[in-house]
């Protein structure tokens, strides 16, 4: 083998083994289960922090007796740690995610929830809260949805890695669902107020046109 037939092997090698790594697909069901320990701790709902009721919502979607928070202005507090119960990889990392339910991302493929056939690439966990920091130190986290964040209901997940990019189990936060609430922004409002007026005008001038002629005649008869 000369030198430039064993460096494109090398080079082919190198190759499949990347291609390979980077194929990988963890499914949900093959990680570690209750791997971790994640909670919501609280809400900050119309300005005010409202602690966890300590009543789960298992139902994704929302009664009005499980809590809400306002896009752009409402927040949900986290808390996470390692449990003595799961002992961890040593040097592993957590990320925490807010992820959308089944209801909420149903026909919704930019959404969809992939966990089936591989946690690295599902859409439904689209919210990164924290990422890959270390699970053994655990910490605090808020979720603070933005403006533009659609009207929805979603759980708190935490995803564990034995390294970078290698999930090694997940749980999630056992206080269930909880709704977003997207309410309409001024510009949005302003758009709507502007389309009714283009389609109002026309009925008013059709309206109004006529019923001057109207009294402006019959005013010339009674004078």
């Amino acid at each position: 083998m000369n030198g430039r037939t064993a460096i494109l092997t090398v080079v082919a090698l190198l190759a499949a083994t990347t291609g390979t790594a980077s194929a990988k697909a963890y499914p949900l069901a093959s990680l570690q289960r209750r791997a971790y320990s994640v909670n919501i701790t609280g809400f900050e709902i119309d300005g005010k922090e409202v602690p966890y009721s300590g009543t789960p919502c298992n139902s994704p979607n929302v009664p009005t007796s499980c809590p809400k928070v306002q896009a752009g202005e409402g927040a949900v507090q986290i808390t996470y740690g390692p449990l003595a119960s799961a002992p961890l990889p040593s040097g592993a990392l957590v990320s925490i995610f807010a992820c959308y339910s089944n209801v909420s991302s149903f026909n919704r493929p930019w959404r969809a929830n992939g966990t089936a056939t591989n946690v690295l690439t599902d859409k439904a966990c689209h919210f990164k809260i924290k990422a890959n920091v270390s699970a053994e130190a655990g910490g605090t986290a808020t979720f603070k949805p933005n403006e533009e964040s659609p009207t929805s209901t979603l759980i708190i997940r935490a995803y564990v890695y034995s390294q970078p990019n290698v999930p090694y189990g997940y749980a999630n936060a056992p206080q269930g669902f909880f709704g977003i609430e997207r309410l309409p922004t001024p510009s949005h409002a302003v758009r709507s107020a502007s389309i009714g007026m283009c389609f109002a005008g026309p009925v008013i001038l059709a309206i109004a046109l006529p019923l001057d002629s109207y009294l402006t005649k019959r005013r010339k008869r009674q004078s």
